[in-house]
This record gives structure tokens, sequence and C-alpha cells, in this order.
């Protein structure tokens, strides 16, 4: 329901990024989880915004979908997290996606 709300509202959404942006407590556990610094450390930081990333796409890609509960949305968000590493790493000349012949 959240998720609806705040994407069908434009302020709710600017309100939402805001605060995934300015969000310090997955920044403070990735690195406490990794014993870095995050003052001098920008990892922790890179994928905690990394992360925020992703559930902002996945919240819309499940709402313009239709929605319909936690379940669909985390599977919308498996397929954007599943394509990470590739998006990151691979060559995009050839297929993504689950199917993909990945020899």
């Amino acid at each position: 329901m959240r998720g609806w709300l705040t994407c069908g509202t434009p302020s709710l959404l600017a309100a939402q990024l805001r605060y995934v942006h300015s969000d310090d407590q997955t920044t403070r556990a990735l690195a406490e989880r990794e014993n870095v610094d995050p003052g001098t450390d920008l990892r922790p930081r890179v994928l905690a915004t990394v992360f925020g990333a992703l559930v902002f796409r996945a919240t819309r890609a499940w709402r313009t979908s239709g929605g319909g509960g936690i379940g669909p949305l985390a599977a919308v968000f498996d397929q954007y997290a599943d394509q990470l590493g590739p998006a990151l790493a691979g060559h995009w000349n050839t297929p993504a996606g689950p199917d993909a012949d990945r020899t």
C-alpha cells in the first residue's frame, strides 16, 4: 500500500528519495559488518545507495504491473537485484535474464 501511495504522489516520492539518500543507517550497518570507517571508505555508502535505487525501481515496476502484495514485490526486487552483477561486469550485447545462456 505504501508503495502505491508513494509512487503515485510526487511530493511523497520526493520525500522518500530524500530519505533514501540521507539515511545513514544502512551505510553504518554495512561499514560495521565489514569493519571499515564509513567516513573514509566510500564502499558502504555506494552499496547503500545502490540498494536504495533497486528498492525504488522495483517498487515502481511492481506498482506499474498492478501490485499484489509483498510476495510479488519481493519477486520484482529479486529480478532487479539479479541483474546488478551482469549490469556491472557483464557484456551488454548478450541476452540478459534468467533464461540467458551464461556460457
